[in-house]
């Protein structure tokens, strides 16, 4: 089976979103079938980490036609953990100050994008069977393919998978200029394929033409055919039911185990806990808290936005002073919630840390260190990071939602069985509720606690699973 898979970031090569996390442990995972070829193809961009530059090899070049626009492209090359990756190269796109832009130019650039896929394949000489399409920013390469290559003998067998990660991030633009730009004609400026509320949107023509759709969870897969989470979107959606399915994120979890890792302090196990204390005592430290084994260290790390929760934790933080508890904070976001934490740190000196970073290593640390991991989310499509937290022992606290519904065993359901604590209605006192709780059954009872613990390590969040219902979906195809 060949598959090309086509993303617009990849970790480790360049990250703007949890969605890069889980693209090389996917593919390596496929990679490991029978008989399995599979390959990644994503932007060159600036942000690509500079130690990756020397190990490219370019591969071909070629013109790429949009509209009165001609542009040349470079396809570079590398493996990683057995797996090809291909680099589309073009310094007018792809070398600005950041893999992230908005305005117009966001859809000029993914055009190109979407368009030089599909130019690339007879010039690589790889015509897969699956051409498995992620986000927004690759919807218009199912759209084009059935639009201007099914007649291509070439083309003629590739058969369309398209994931849906954030149903709220569509890539919407003018319509007449992405016309210009594609050729696509009169006939797809309708309801029935590429238009919503007047402008052409490319996450539409992933869902309207790809043979197959996919939802990172799968009661994401069914918020998303609600009016209340996927509009304008949701009716197209329901209508393709059938062909859609919400499948899990998967992690590496060679990669994230606490039992070999050594960018923590100390290894630990599920059923030998002793290092976690220890690596609680060293993030205390590194993150000027008083060393306290008995405070419950409760971390949140990601955008300090409204959609993550910090619209509800405004109103609570004032409780932090009541009963033993730590908060760490990582990340940045809207600098209404950067300066409420910044005073928070100085209110609650020795109660409140936070740091204004992106920090990959430290987030280990955190995970390694913390009792628990607050996920107050709006809506959480993917839910890596508590997948990632839960195999360190972090126990998750979470508003009942897309992915988070599905990756969290809630103790008010499951008791003896739980993996972390969840709330269902989004209020401030809901989550103050259930934070308590969390922290009440952390001080009063260690072997509870423990038993939750262990079993949180121990629920399979592996990308070989994931990878085993994606073949699944691509064999329907077959």
């Amino acid at each position: 089976m060949k598959v090309l898979y086509v993303v617009n970031e990849c970790a480790p090569f360049v990250r703007t979103s949890e969605a890069a996390d889980t693209v090389s442990a996917f593919a390596s995972a496929l990679q490991q079938q029978p008989q399995a070829d599979i390959r990644v193809i994503l932007p060159k961009y600036r942000d690509v980490d500079p130690v990756w530059f020397s190990q490219m090899e370019r591969v071909t070049a070629f013109p790429v036609d949009l509209g009165w626009i001609r542009q040349t492209c470079g396809v570079d090359m590398l493996s990683f953990h057995g797996v090809k990756y291909y680099f589309l190269d073009n310094e007018y796109y792809f070398s600005g100050e950041s893999a992230i832009n908005e305005g117009d130019a966001e859809g000029e650039r993914f055009a190109f994008f979407c368009r030089a896929v599909l130019e690339m394949l007879p010039r690589i000489g790889f015509f897969p069977d699956i051409l498995h399409c992620s986000g927004w920013q690759s919807g218009m390469v199912p759209a084009l393919l059935k639009i201007h290559y099914a007649l291509n003998p070439s083309y003629a067998n590739i058969r369309t998978v398209f994931t849906i990660h954030d149903i709220s991030k569509q890539g919407a633009f003018d319509w007449t200029w992405m016309d210009d730009l594609l050729g696509l004609g009169e006939k797809y400026y309708s309801a029935d394929y590429l238009e919503s509320d007047g402008m052409l949107n490319f996450l539409k023509g992933g869902i309207v033409f790809s043979d197959a759709l996919t939802a990172t969870s799968p009661s994401y897969a069914q918020q998303i055919c609600t009016p209340a989470v996927g509009a304008p979107l949701d009716r197209v959606l329901r209508a393709r039911t059938e062909a859609l399915t919400g499948i899990l994120n998967g992690i590496d979890v060679q990669e994230y185990d606490p039992g070999t890792d050594k960018k923590i302090p100390t290894l630990f196990w599920h059923n030998r806990l002793t290092g976690k204390s220890l690596c609680k005592r060293a993030l205390q430290l590194e993150s000027k808290l008083p060393i306290d084994n008995d405070a419950a260290l409760i971390a949140m790390v990601g955008p300090m936005t409204d959609e993550k929760g910090l619209d509800l934790l405004e109103y609570i933080l004032q409780e932090v002073e009541r009963g033993n508890a730590q908060l760490l904070f990582l990340g940045m976001g809207d600098s209404h919630y950067e300066d409420m934490l910044a005073w928070a740190q100085w209110r609650y000196q020795g109660r409140v840390s936070v740091n204004f970073s992106s920090n990959a290593e430290y987030t280990r640390r955190i995970f390694a260190g913390s009792d628990m991991l607050l996920v107050p989310s709006k809506m959480e499509p993917s839910g890596v990071t508590p997948m990632t937290a839960m195999r360190y022992g972090c126990i998750p606290v979470v508003y009942e939602t897309g992915a988070l519904k599905d990756i969290v065993k809630p103790y008010y359901r499951c008791g003896q069985a739980s993996t972390g604590f969840a709330f269902t209605h989004y209020t401030p006192h809901e989550l103050l509720y259930v934070l308590e709780r969390a922290v009440k059954l952390f001080l009063t009872n260690k072997e509870a606690w423990k038993h939750m613990v262990s079993l949180a390590m121990q629920e399979d969040f592996s990308a070989e699973t994931c990878a085993q219902k994606y073949l699944e979906v691509y064999r329907s195809l077959l």
